[in-house]
């Protein structure tokens, strides 16, 4: 397990060494730079995408049980902890044939839908709602997430997969986890 401060340090200077070695050399020059892929299992955290930036939306969350902080990715606030496994991306899209950002994003949950049907669930799917899902009944609750930032089309932050995470925390009732109204989310082992 890992503080997500330090996870989050990391992440931010591998994508600085990005962005000043394609700053320096041009972009063409980003060819030549290594893909990165960070996988984490943090303590317990919960974390703010940009459109949860807003001061006024900071004053109207409730007390939380974790820290909450501020992270420069896309999306409003999610959880991480214990039994989520989270991979975070640092890679220009320019390297994948000037790969767009949302194709990056349907690669990434195409991935995931294979992922988690390789655990042998099934029903599992993408809505119009960014994640991966799996039917329950009539509905569908979310098993994983994305996050993104996308700067000079270098990638950073990434997905997370609820392997088997303590779901009360994901399911927090005093919070729209993901900006997702009454939607619930699951896990493998819960699934399973």
């Amino acid at each position: 397990l890992l503080d997500y401060k330090t996870g989050n340090t990391v992440q931010q200077h591998l994508l600085k060494r990005h962005l000043d070695f394609k700053r320096l050399n041009g972009p063409k020059a980003s060819l030549n730079s290594p893909q990165i892929a960070l996988s984490f299992e943090f303590n317990n955290v919960y974390t703010g995408g940009k459109r949860e930036a807003h001061p006024s939306r900071a004053t109207k969350l409730p007390p939380l049980s974790f820290p909450l902080i501020q992270t420069d990715r896309g999306g409003q606030i999610t959880y991480h902890g214990p039994g989520q496994l989270v991979c975070y991306f640092i890679w220009d899209l320019f390297n994948w044939s000037n790969l767009s950002s949302r194709c990056f994003v349907s690669m990434l949950e195409n991935s995931l839908v294979t992922s988690v049907e390789s655990t042998g669930l099934q029903g599992v799917c993408k809505t119009k709602d960014t994640g991966v899902w799996v039917q329950k009944g009539l509905g569908f609750e979310k098993i994983c997430s994305l996050g993104l930032n996308i700067k000079r089309n270098i990638t950073s932050h990434g997905i997370s997969m609820n392997v088997s995470p303590q779901l009360k925390y994901l399911n927090n009732p005093e919070l729209v986890i993901c900006g997702l109204e009454g939607k619930s989310q699951t896990s493998l082992e819960h699934c399973g």
